[in-house]
């Protein structure tokens, strides 16, 4: 069974004056990392999408870094990139983000 946990840690805190202008809220869900499932409940106001994607991949490079060497989980995890409305708009695999 798949455990669910809150999870926030974005490099910009919450811009009420972006959301009012229209710019999008996009929810990065961490799925399948390390037997968890993480919800991101509060978003990111990010002006696009490739934006959205850019942050996912540094994010998940962020992650990768800290994961390495303990058993290789991590990279059988990717981020779900969703609209408020919970429809997912892409998918980064975590194994993507690498190059070599």
């Amino acid at each position: 069974m798949k455990r669910k946990r809150k999870i926030r840690n974005r490099s910009e805190p919450f811009d009420g004056a972006a959301r009012c202008s229209g710019v999008p809220r996009y929810f990065f869900h961490l799925r399948g990392f390390d037997g968890l499932d993480v919800e991101d409940f509060e978003g990111t106001d990010r002006p696009d999408l490739d934006r959205a994607r850019a942050e996912a991949v540094r994010d998940a490079r962020i992650l990768i870094g800290q994961q390495i060497g303990k058993d290789g989980t991590v990279l059988r995890g990717w981020f779900a990139i969703c609209d408020k409305a919970g429809k997912v708009l892409a998918v980064v695999p975590l194994r993507n983000t690498l190059t070599f």
